[in-house]
């Protein structure tokens, strides 16, 4: 067994772990490689316009310019403890057996003005975030003390200058970066731009994904319908990403239908995602609509597998794109396709939040036909004493219709077009859809 690859995570995968050599399809074999796929969506995505978000509802959002510094942090020296501020000279041999007692020359709590500067030989009694007063050089815990009735306090510790005192500006200095542009805000990065004052930020406006399913089986009668799973499936994808979404609903096999769905999301979003009708039956009508719409196509077919019907076009600064209609397909196709336009409209690199790790597979993964295979796994953390952190099992069936095998699965192994399959116990990278159990 190959355990030589310690367990670890990185978040570019599309760098280090996808072949990213040239095609190595034939001319003319109507395919399209799915690192030119890849290659070409990024290329046509270009990010949204820049809108101003208070706070409050800039969270997932994209930062669209640097955050720098207007001020020190903390911006003056803050007390780290409820205590007594002290020059560490008048407290050199203290103990708890033979405590130091100085008088106390008053109390700054968190908030107050400027305090008047320390007299040597006494202390202030100091708050948590106040301002350290001018001449003091350290702060003495209360623990480490004890204050009696007639004004003065005992000092059972001694202290080192700098104890317990947040320097001013040891956090931040004004002019520096504080975050990037391109950013995704979270809490932590929401506080920080409130630390420096700001009530609103500037991001990219995140890109409005309208969602339509296609096919006569979805609007059956009751003996001949199937079920809508892609619709919801590919709405809660978008969703995880931060963009609205506009359900265009379902559309039977009919042109006109899909055109008219088509032309309402070209009006109201950025991004329009039809999944099934996108392959070569008679009744798949998406490609000729995309045409009749304007569109330019970026590709046609995908060489893997689960996905290889998906088509992808340009309209303006506008996407679409055409998915499978099993589910498998549409959602490994979302993922890898359609994810990657999405957080580069948004102002995101093309990989961000991706995480991948390294497992070992409990079984042999075959395959023959010359496809990037995207095999559905399931990654868990190894027995207790394993050293190479993850294995990973298919999670079942690797039908493209199949939902049950999908959602167990919480990773995907991609087998490279020109590998015949991935042996068990080897090392494989596993970019995690959820994480591990």
């Amino acid at each position: 067994m190959d355990r030589s690859a310690a367990a670890h995570v990185h978040a570019h995968p599309h760098t280090p772990w996808i072949h990213t050599g040239p095609s190595c399809l034939a001319p003319g074999s109507g395919l399209t490689s799915f690192h030119d796929a890849l290659a070409r969506v990024i290329e046509a995505a270009a990010p949204r316009d820049v809108v101003e978000r208070p706070l409050s509802e800039a969270r997932g959002t994209v930062l669209a310019e640097p955050l720098v510094a207007r001020e020190p942090a903390p911006p003056f020296a803050q007390s780290a403890m409820d205590g007594y501020a002290v020059r560490a000279d008048d407290t050199r041999g203290a103990t708890p057996d033979a405590p130091v007692v100085l008088p106390i020359a008053g109390e700054v709590a968190a908030g107050a003005a400027t305090p008047a500067p320390l007299a040597p030989g006494t202390a202030i009694r100091i708050m948590t975030g106040a301002q350290v007063p001018p001449g003091a050089d350290a702060v003495l815990p209360v623990e480490q003390t004890r204050e009696s009735d007639d004004g003065r306090v005992a000092l059972h510790a001694t202290a080192r200058a700098g104890d317990f005192v947040r320097r001013m500006g040891e956090d931040m200095q004004p002019g520096a970066v504080l975050l990037p542009a391109g950013v995704r805000l979270g809490p932590a990065q929401i506080g920080l731009l409130a630390s420096q004052g700001r009530v609103t930020a500037r991001v990219f406006r995140p890109p409005t994904v309208a969602l339509l399913s296609t096919g006569d089986e979805l609007l059956g009668g009751p003996a001949g319908r199937i079920r809508d799973v892609n619709g919801p499936m590919l709405a809660a994808l978008a969703g995880e990403l931060g963009c609205p979404v506009v359900d265009l609903g379902v559309a039977g096999d009919d042109p006109e239908a899909i055109y008219a769905a088509l032309r309402a999301g070209l009006s109201e979003a950025d991004v329009v995602v039809t999944s099934g009708g996108v392959s070569a039956g008679r009744h798949d009508h998406v490609p000729e609509v995309f045409e009749r719409c304007g569109a330019a196509w970026l590709f046609r077919k995908v060489h893997i597998k689960p996905g290889l019907p998906t088509a992808a076009a340009r309209h303006g600064t506008k996407l679409l794109f055409g998915l499978p209609g099993n589910p498998a397909s549409a959602l490994v196709t979302f993922l890898q396709l359609v994810r990657p336009a999405l957080r580069r409209m948004a102002g995101a690199a093309p990989d961000e939040g991706v995480v991948v790790v390294p497992a070992v597979l409990e079984h042999a993964i075959r395959k023959g036909d010359g496809k990037r295979h995207f095999h559905r796994v399931i990654v868990t953390r190894g027995p207790e004493g394993y050293t190479d952190g993850y294995v990973a099992r298919s999670s079942g069936g690797q039908g493209s219709h199949m939902v049950a095998s999908l959602a167990r699965a919480n990773g995907l192994v991609q087998v490279p077009e020109d590998s015949a399959g991935l042996e068990a116990a080897q090392v494989v990278d596993v970019e995690l859809l959820a994480p591990p159990a």
